[in-house]
């Protein structure tokens, strides 16, 4: 990011050296995409960079509110007095007229959400941008859908940008996350209990902040500097109430999508069968046996939709269970319904 404050030509605006790659985030639900746009756009704010964040794209014109982010950017406005009949110039123009004034980081957030036409559109005017050399930071962010909405965009060079692929943290990673913040306020932690909230939280940063918040009250309840195991326990069913009402979320998302539950439960059994891992193409190859017409494209789709819920996800090729305890979940909400539905034996 430092890359786009460096002294820059005096006559044509660009950058000495070579321009910043676009950035993209791929972040199921519940892993901190949001946290990290909002530091890219601290971090950039920190630099004096003007920064544009903006939600799903469905329109570059003058009336958008993209549009009137980039142009409030401009040192050198059209007067107010203007007269209103005159037009207003195209958003590629604006653009390039911010990016030769000052540095520009645009934060594209929920990007799996626009529309492909509109933000094609972006992305190639950003990608001109970068290629001349001008102070231009483009990051997209967005749930693994991305990748289908990007391809719609028919944006491929957007895949050559440098990827920032989101999941669960590592052991070590997850205690530091949960570590830090109590350290940070002055507080300590009794052996044991930071491994027990690491338990708690399954490397899902979604359920470290939960973790954390519980553990945190329970602390001050006690009237204590210092965590210890019965403060973590006493936090354990408010942390599974939190747990529960976001599968519940994501279980009713699901079941909304007709048929899409079906091909989760034969996803987990597939998984459970191939001890938790298998490869990405055996997942759609078996998952396309199950449809009739257009089995390809169907089980592809069901596949992008199960990875975007955060069910299942990807990591170095292979295939494994998503959210934490999610598939356990499923289970006993399967299990619940075949009792409510089981027919009551006659007396």
């Amino acid at each position: 990011m430092d890359a786009i404050t460096e002294p820059r030509d005096a006559k044509t605006g660009r950058m000495a050296d070579s321009p910043l790659a676009p950035v993209k985030i791929v972040a199921p639900r519940g892993t901190g995409r949001a946290a990290l746009v909002k530091k890219a756009r601290l971090m950039a704010e920190e630099r004096g960079i003007y920064v544009v964040r903006t939600g799903p794209i469905d329109s570059l014109t003058a009336d958008g509110c993209l549009y009137a982010d980039l142009a409030d950017g401009l040192r050198r406005r059209p007067s107010r007095t203007a007269k209103k009949s005159v037009a207003s110039p195209p958003l590629e123009r604006v653009l390039k007229a911010l990016v030769r004034q000052r540095p520009l980081a645009l934060l594209v957030d929920d990007a799996m959400g626009c529309d492909p036409r509109p933000l094609g559109e972006l992305l190639c005017m950003c990608q001109e941008i970068i290629t001349y050399q001008y102070p231009l930071m483009l990051l997209l962010a967005g749930t693994p859908r991305i990748d289908q909405t990007l391809g719609r965009a028919d944006a491929s060079f957007i895949f050559r940008a440098r990827n920032l692929q989101v999941n669960a943290l590592a052991p070590a990673a997850t205690r530091e996350a949960l570590r830090k913040p109590f350290i940070d306020n002055g507080a300590k932690f009794k052996p044991k209990a930071l491994e027990l909230m690491a338990g708690m939280a399954g490397g899902y940063p979604l359920f470290i902040q939960i973790v954390g918040y519980w553990a945190w009250e329970e602390m001050m309840a006690a009237k204590s500097d210092e965590v210890d195991e019965q403060m973590v326990r006493r936090a354990k069913a408010q942390i599974q109430r939190e747990r529960d009402e976001f599968y519940q979320l994501v279980y009713g998302e699901m079941k909304r999508n007709v048929g899409l539950l079906d091909h989760a439960r034969f996803v987990m059994k597939l998984l459970k069968l191939n001890r938790g891992r298998v490869a990405d193409d055996m997942i759609t190859e078996t998952l396309a046996e199950r449809f009739d017409k257009d089995a390809e494209e169907r089980a592809l789709e069901a596949f992008h939709k199960l990875v975007d819920y955060g069910f299942i996800w990807s990591r170095g090729g292979e295939i494994e269970a998503g959210i934490p305890s999610f598939f356990n979940y499923c289970d006993a909400k399967d299990k619940k319904t075949a009792r409510l539905r089981r027919p009551g034996k006659k007396k």
